[in-house]
């Protein structure tokens, strides 16, 4: 079985999860994490991931890379870089 987590799911993450559904075959797990939970829960509903796991948010997840790095084949960051910078600068 290869794991191959994806860690935002958004458009490039969502649609990585798709392609790698119809690419990958069978014998491909794909285990997806988000910030929001009712993106994760969609995510599962459309197809995109086979399962999620549910974490403080997608800093965590990426914060914990290097042990997931230890189970999974592949680990995909789709995040919005950009905007998590801005907001550092300037807070809400």
């Amino acid at each position: 079985m290869v794991r191959i987590s994806i860690i935002g799911l958004g458009l490039i993450g969502g649609s990585l999860g798709l392609a790698l559904k119809e690419g990958a075959g069978t014998g491909t797990e794909r285990v997806g994490f988000d910030a929001d939970p009712y993106v994760m829960d969609a995510a599962e509903r459309l197809g995109a991931v086979d399962r999620t796991r549910l974490g403080p948010g997608v800093g965590a997840a990426v914060e914990g890379l290097a042990p997931a790095q230890r189970v999974e084949e592949l680990v995909v960051a789709a995040l919005e870089l950009g905007r998590d910078l801005l907001y550092r600068q300037h807070p809400p």
